[in-house]
């Protein structure tokens, strides 16, 4: 039996978890600019170095296959550290220690209890529900006028999107609860669509089709299936047109386009290229992709977390970029198991943050996409089952 010590250091690890996972929310529905995560996440961190001096954990346990990311790991926050001492540069040291928090994330989401909890999913679709309802009940306005990043601002209710669609999938799910999450679902997209969020309105409209297919589809019954889709179509159709004619997602992804160059990516991409010759090789350093964007075209940074890794530590960022797109994708094409609900739930939620990082976001805030590589390495590392077909397609 687990020492009540150790149950309340893995029940605390849960809430500080999914208080994480909703920060934003938290933000957003008490109306302040405070972001309730400057707190959790040295809470995370401190829980994580208690955990590992009080009990026999094995977060800090390496296998093999990760071993070369975590060397990694250790030379990109030392040439971190030393681009701040070479260039005198020491307001970057923060950025720096940033870094080094970030890659510890990973280490916290291996200590992460591999039981299922239903306290953070609860946790997770409770603000859901409450944020979703206040952007639906034309609170959007407030939001929209205090200019915040629209992606923040639904990036918690994506997550309870995803928990609600994986749930609905779920064999094991009892009708009523099946019912209640496609509630869920149903009621966060709408609110997604309420703001200007093309990329987790698309995910989690992609992310349904996948599961729906993975599910159901067979080459019996893809036929029906097909007949089924026009007919939902077809009686939903003043649904999805007023979506069509309301929606701000929506009006965005008809009338895609990049008019407004000024702040397109494109010009981001335009302006290193003209400043190849500078970071090609070393990097601009820890804090100069920013020092180099804000300085001709007002743009923190790349708004691609790959990119970035390269701009600021040039080709050893660019190896470590390429090695994590690696693992990463091996992760998740060849260890996760599709069959097992957490495993199946961290992995789309990682996909989603891999596609929102590579559209937005800086390096230095990325603490959610380790934390989840951290989690599934720990799930596909101890599984305790029968051998299984690796497979997404089921």
């Amino acid at each position: 039996m687990e020492s009540n010590s150790k149950v309340s250091i893995i029940l605390l690890q849960q809430i500080l978890f999914a208080l994480f996972l909703v920060s934003n929310s938290i933000s957003e529905i008490f109306r302040t600019t405070f972001y309730p995560g400057t707190i959790i996440i040295p809470c995370m961190f401190l829980l994580f170095l208690l955990g590992i001096l009080k009990f026999n954990t094995e977060s800090y346990i390496v296998k093999k296959n990760e071993m070369i990311l975590i060397s990694l790991f250790v030379i990109i926050s030392l040439y971190s550290f030393l681009c701040c001492i070479i260039r005198n540069n020491f307001d970057s040291i923060i950025k720096s220690m940033d870094l080094v928090l970030i890659f510890m994330f990973y280490f916290i989401g291996k200590d992460l209890s591999r039981k299922e909890s239903k306290l953070i999913g609860s946790i997770v679709v409770t603000f859901t529900i409450i944020h979703s309802l206040l952007l639906l009940c034309d609170y959007s306005v407030f939001y929209l006028d205090r200019k915040i990043n629209y992606l923040l601002i639904t990036m918690s209710i994506s997550y309870g999107a995803i928990v609600s669609m994986v749930k609905l999938f779920e064999t094991s799910v009892k009708l009523i609860y099946r019912i209640f999450f496609f509630i869920i679902m149903v009621l966060s997209i709408c609110a997604i669509s309420r703001t200007h969020s093309r990329v987790n309105f698309l995910v989690l409209v992609l992310f349904f089709m996948f599961l729906f297919i993975r599910k159901n589809a067979t080459r019996k019954n893809i036929k029906y299936l097909i007949i089924l889709v026009l007919l939902l179509f077809v009686t939903f159709s003043p649904i999805i047109n007023y979506l069509m004619e309301n929606s701000l997602v929506v009006k965005r992804i008809m009338s895609y386009s990049v008019s407004n160059y000024e702040h397109s990516r494109q010009q981001i991409f335009d302006t290193l290229i003209s400043g190849f010759d500078t970071f090609k090789y070393i990097g601009f350093g820890t804090g100069g992709t920013e020092t180099f964007l804000m300085s001709r075209i007002n743009q923190p940074y790349p708004h691609n977390l790959f990119l970035e890794f390269y701009t600021e530590y040039g080709i050893l960022g660019a190896i470590f970029s390429l090695y994590l797109f690696y693992f990463i994708s091996r992760l998740l094409l060849f260890k996760v198991d599709w069959h097992n609900y957490s495993e199946k739930l961290y992995a789309l939620i990682l996909v989603f943050l891999l596609l929102l990082y590579m559209k937005s976001f800086s390096l230095y805030n990325a603490y959610p996409i380790f934390l989840f590589i951290g989690l599934l390495v720990n799930l596909s590392n101890t599984r305790i089952q029968k051998p299984i077909k690796k497979s997404i397609y089921g």
